[in-house]
């Protein structure tokens, strides 16, 4: 049975499989209409009753209550009780059956905090008997002064003595200034002060922090083995420590990859110990090992759960001769893992770490990573199943679905390999399992310095505890099986290749490369010379199925990046949510220093493709005498202290209306700082805020408001929201704000944008921000079948704008029209969020554009040219040659000087047969148009260059190899 917690209602359900691993039953256990928190679930083997232990809103709102609800075989509730303190949250981390000379009880861990929030500073032991009694508590947050102990996880000892283990951290300090250090402890049911012993460093393993900043920690605890002669448990634990080169509370993105700013940054490493502890009136403990857990290509961030092979009760056991009681457990564990893959190129950002140890030295015997592109969390607690020889994880994934998925994986210790496991609707809902190479270094810290407490004693917690009424309803879950297949990559991958100009001359200048020129033979050297990186997903290549198509790649203007744009009809960095035959777009962002990709992927029921990328150049507006400190941020606080009175203006920058004035004053004879809160209810039509200025209380409900303050003020706006980027900028309008940002087009039939749809293909526009790490969309069209092929920044023409070359089966914005296709050029101004009339032209027949190659560019003078196929008389002269001719439109801005002319010069060349162009650049001054014929031009081959002088018409036309 799987516990869990569903979202969408709130309500706690249990998942029933049979041994075959076939959804049975599901059930919900509903209290209230407010959220339900599943923690742990009990098995009583000798009954068949289940333990389910979480807390609830419903009882105590606004605060949370520990229940406890106790189900039979036949699933029908015994009881269920609530443990409640007054105004306090209550909340259980953990729980598990402890038999006592043959009395069964359950014990547990409540965190008791006064704020609903995620900090770990203490709480209390219980213990309950199964008619759910309370029969004793204890008090951990009186470890010593200002010291309090946070459990992550119970386990039982030794079979019916009454011992149980727990493991988690000690909190050193105050508030704002918080040490954490792994702890255990013991704990005897049938002694009245409950807790015997204590464990815990005294070393500093995580910096100064907050109550609810959690990097130092051992999350498990499992017994090896218990020797009833001896009265000795064998213990492993697991765990974390913080990564303390790091400033504090910080995470290294640098090696993370991700899309939607959903992944976790490195911020721990995962580690690991065997101890042995006896009982004694005073109770000695031998730590034989301590680990830290290393990967050479990654981060092993923690330990998360573990699971003992018991050679005692695995019955194929005995046919393993090498294993037979050589006095080596083997541990098998779970964690969590950054870019932890085997080729170090993973496009996951958090996945789940299997791997196993051997309890007699500390070394690794096997290691894998289970993930895909989500937050893939699948080893949150890890159980045999009915054979006692495969283990069975379950945890959490944001990998194929919009919200979270539960997920069982299934695997036997000695079936490691490499896979795809993926759904039979679906190869491209997969999940990766992959060797990821881990190794182990001695950890000495936690022993250096450790504490020691034997045989303490603490308070009792006092916690109501009382009934609560519940009751079992059906749920309505399914379950997909991944079935273990290896899924084949889609048909198409998208590539980047990346060649170095001084490694090409040095090639052209062996006597090698001279002497095959001279005997005319074709020379390949791309094998060599290029650096390939390809995009993929799995699939079965049919249309709506794991192809990756590339059709742009650009350099930032920092010399950091490579960005790639293209199409995906299977999943890269998100879930594909169209309908069958339909593409996401995505970006893929290379970074230069690491070689790593970071992939964005997003789009809706219906298509989006993009065809063509540039980089936004705009006009900064910021303020800059002084600067702002984190201008343009989305979380965190924008400050500013003004020196010069006038009017200035918050903006957001993606979206052009929401702004206001900050007026400064120059009156005031002292200076103040002055806190005010962005506030999104009004979004994105505007700013809303709350907190006072120089006038005094802000209206929360005024759209926009003025801002009043006097110079020498230090205005702090403390802002959240990664859709709006927050600017204090001289002058209206978020295009400067978007300097630095990629721009793409395409065509759709969905409405990311959320505005007008046109029909048929729209042209499409997005403007992605690498910073925040999410993207914008407009859409314009003609009503019929419209593709935006390429765009370029014109910011030194038009402010702010781009100019988008398209074709077009209709007239775009009021354009013009000529034939059944046109070509055209748009503007868009990325400040004002405005678009232009339409500006085609054509012949009385069709102009094509190719969607592969670059089918515009532009000169320095602020002309566009546009290539195309024309089958009709496109020229001004109207000259044609053939069933096809190449077209080339030049559009000019202002060719009159004055700015008020905007027109099209037209050119068409051809062989008398059938000629196709794909691309077109210049040197400066010259376009060089590429294609190829259908005839014979100057020899007896079909790739076909053609140079053209917009100053004197086309110069001359080449055929190549």
């Amino acid at each position: 049975t799987v516990a869990g917690t569903d979202t969408l209602d709130g309500k706690l359900f249990l998942a029933n499989y049979d041994k075959n691993f076939t959804l049975s039953s599901s059930k919900k256990i509903d209290i209230g209409f407010r959220n339900d928190v599943s923690v742990d679930i009990l098995h009583d083997e000798a009954t068949g009753d289940k333990y389910v232990v979480g807390y609830t809103y419903n009882e105590s709102f606004p605060y949370s209550s520990t229940i406890i609800v106790k189900i039979d075989s036949s699933d029908t509730i015994i009881w269920s009780k609530k443990l409640s303190q007054s105004n306090l949250y209550i909340k259980p981390t953990s729980a598990t059956l402890v038999k006592n000379s043959g009395t069964l009880y359950i014990a547990t861990f409540l965190h008791n905090s006064a704020a609903d929030t995620g900090d770990f500073k203490g709480g209390a032991l219980v213990v309950i008997d199964t008619d759910g009694n309370t029969t004793s508590t204890r008090d951990l947050s009186e470890i010593g002064i200002d010291i309090s102990m946070y459990v992550n996880n119970v386990v039982a000892g030794g079979d019916d003595t009454g011992k149980f283990f727990f493991s988690g951290s000690v909190s050193n300090g105050s508030a704002g200034s918080v040490h954490r250090s792994p702890a255990w402890g013991m704990a005897s049911i049938s002694d009245a002060n409950l807790v015997k012993y204590i464990n815990y460093s005294n070393n500093t393993l995580s910096d100064a922090q907050s109550w609810d900043e959690y990097e130092a920690a051992w999350l498990d605890i499992a017994l090896i083995k218990y020797d009833s002669d001896l009265s000795t448990h064998e213990l492993i634990l697991g765990g974390k420590k913080e990564d303390t080169s790091l400033a504090s509370g910080a995470e290294d993105y640098s090696g993370t990859m991700g899309a939607m700013m959903l992944e976790r940054g490195h911020s721990s490493f995962a580690i690991m110990q065997k101890v042995k502890i006896a009982d004694s009136a005073s109770y000695v403990v031998d730590v034989e090992w301590s680990k830290q857990i290393n990967s050479p290509l990654g981060y092993f961030e923690e330990v998360n759960s573990l699971l003992v092979e018991d050679s005692d009760s695995r019955p194929w056991w005995f046919f393993e001769d090498e294993e037979f009681h050589n006095g080596n457990h083997r541990v098998i564990f779970t964690g969590t893992g950054l870019n932890m893959d085997s080729d170090g190129g993973t496009l996951m950002r958090a996945d789940t770490l299997l791997g196993g140890i051997n309890t007699n030295d500390g070394s690794i015997y096997f290691n894998n990573t289970l993930g895909h592109m989500g937050e893939d969390n699948i080893g949150k607690d890890i159980v045999w199943d009915h054979l006692t020889r495969n283990f069975v994880t379950v945890g959490g994934s944001t990998s194929h679905s919009q919200g979270k998925d539960g997920v069982l994986f299934r695997g036997d210790k000695e079936g490691w390999g490499t896979g795809v496991y993926h759904t039979t609707a679906s190869t491209s809902n997969a999940y990766y399992y992959d060797s990821a190479t881990i190794n182990t270094i001695n950890e000495t810290a936690i022993e250096t310095t450790k504490v020691e407490v034997s045989n303490p004693t603490y308070n009792d917690a006092l916690y109501t505890s009382s009934d609560i009424g519940t009751s079992l309803i059906d749920g309505s879950y399914y379950g997909l099986e991944y079935n273990g297949s290896y899924g084949a990559n889609g048909l198409f991958t998208g590539f980047m290749a990346i060649v170095d100009k001084d490694d090409l001359q040095e090639f052209l200048n062996t006597e090698t490369y001279r002497k095959e020129k001279a005997a005319g033979n074709i020379i390949h050297r791309a094998d060599n010379l290029f650096q390939i990186h390809q995009i993929s997903t799995v699939g079965d290549a049919t249309a709506d199925d794991g192809n990756v198509f590339a059709y742009d790649v650009i350099k930032s203007s920092d010399g950091e990046y490579y960005y790639i744009g293209g199409q995906v009809s299977g999943n890269i960095a998100k879930t594909n949510t169209g309908l069958s035959g339909v593409y996401d777009y995505y970006l893929a962002q290379w970074d230069i220093a690491s070689s790593e990709f970071r992939l964005w992927q997003n789009g809706d029921d219906g298509d989006e493709e993009i065809y063509a990328l540039t980089e936004l150049e705009g006009t900064s507006k910021a303020v800059t005498d002084p600067e702002a400190v984190n201008n343009g941020g989305f979380a965190g606080t924008v400050s500013w202290t003004p020196t010069v009175a006038g009017t200035y203006y918050y903006q957001c920058g993606n979206h052009s209306s929401m702004n206001g004035q900050i007026v400064v004053q120059d009156v005031q004879g002292s200076t103040s700082s002055i806190d005010i809160t962005a506030m999104y209810d009004n979004v994105p039509l505007a700013f809303r805020f709350s907190g006072t200025d120089r006038v005094g209380n802000i209206n929360p409900a005024v759209n926009n408001p003025t801002i009043t303050i006097d110079t020498g003020d230090t205005i702090n706006f403390t802002v959240y929201n990664r859709a709006h980027p927050f600017w204090i900028q001289t002058s209206t309008g978020s295009g400067g704000a978007k300097k630095g940002h990629i721009a793409f087009t395409g065509r759709t039939t969905g409405n990311l944008a959320g505005g007008t749809q046109f029909g048929g293909y729209d042209i499409f526009l997005g403007i992605f921000n690498p910073r925040a790490w999410n993207a914008e969309y407009y859409n314009i069209g003609s009503g019929f079948n419209d593709k935006g092929m390429n765009l370029h920044d014109i910011n030194e023409i038009l402010p702010n704008s781009l100019a988008i070359s398209y074709t077009t089966f209709g007239s775009v914005n009021n354009a013009q029209t000529f034939g059944s296709e046109d070509i055209g050029i748009i503007t868009f101004n990325y400040d004002s969020d405005i678009w232009s009339n339409g500006f085609q032209t054509g012949s009385e027949t069709s102009e094509e554009i190719e969607q592969n190659g670059k089918a515009s560019s532009k000169l320095l003078d602020g002309r566009i040219g546009v290539v195309c196929n024309t089958a009709g008389a496109f020229a001004d002269d109207a000259n044609t040659f053939g069933l096809k001719d190449m077209g080339l439109g030049i559009f000019d801005f202002d060719s009159d000087g004055l700015g008020n002319y905007q027109g099209w010069s037209k050119y068409q060349v051809g062989s008398g047969s059938s000629d196709f162009s794909y691309s077109i650049d210049n040197n400066g001054s010259s376009f060089l148009v590429t294609g190829y014929s259908e005839a014979t031009w100057d020899k007896d081959v079909s790739g076909v260059f053609v140079e053209f002088d917009p100053e004197r018409n086309f110069k001359g036309k080449v055929a190549g190899t």
